[in-house]
């Protein structure tokens, strides 16, 4: 693979990504509007597991002393806070 084949691939990566967060950026402030709040917790829920998986691509870990290992629990914990808060979401509509 090219350098230029690769850096296109990871600018769709982001770009992908970028959108996906405001997208459900957007359903979480269209459901907090309407009232729906279990609806927003679904997406709030989405949203911190997306954010997660696009921050964990991205950034380095903050401090350079600190082994990878701990940014990279922190950023599986921010997922399992998402799925919970997606959950409880799903548990509140029904």
């Amino acid at each position: 693979m090219t350098t230029r084949v690769r850096s296109s691939t990871i600018a769709l990566r982001r770009v992908l990504e970028n959108s996906s967060l405001l997208t459900f950026a957007s359903l979480l402030v269209v459901s907090v509007a309407m009232q729906r709040y279990s609806g927003a917790l679904v997406w709030a829920g989405a949203l911190l597991v997306f954010f997660a998986h696009a921050c964990g691509g991205r950034v380095v870990p903050p401090v350079p002393g600190r082994p990878p290992k701990t940014f990279a629990r922190r950023m599986d914990a921010l997922r399992a806070v998402g799925l919970v808060i997606c959950a409880i979401g799903v548990a509140l509509s029904f």
